[in-house]
């Protein structure tokens, strides 16, 4: 069974450390190919973040700066890291982040 997206107000919840240092970004991501995708995050000490992503499926996250997106297709022959974004790349603006977190739940 498929969880259910969590609210936009719920980002911190999904993170095995806090967040230190720089203010974080809140970044957004979607898998934009037919197969499910793993988004992986951890270059960063003491946090690590990994979600399957089905095809179509948006997330949205916090992230230091200096952290990198790796994003895992699956093969053949296993799991290949596709592509490594840094955070940096998938940040959205102020603007769109206040109209998200003030739309009705």
């Amino acid at each position: 069974m498929i969880a259910p997206v969590k609210p936009v107000s719920s980002f911190r919840s999904q993170f095995s450390a806090p967040l230190t240092g720089s203010e974080p970004l809140c970044c957004y991501y979607v898998n934009r190919t037919e197969q499910p995708q793993i988004l992986r995050i951890s270059n960063i000490p003491g946090y690590f973040l990994e979600r399957v992503l089905l095809p179509g499926q948006p997330l949205m996250f916090e992230a230091s700066r200096e952290a990198l997106v790796e994003i895992h297709s699956s093969e053949m022959a296993g799991a290949i890291v596709s592509d490594t974004i840094p955070c940096q790349q998938l940040q959205l603006s102020y603007e769109v982040v206040s109209s998200l977190l003030s739309c009705p739940a």
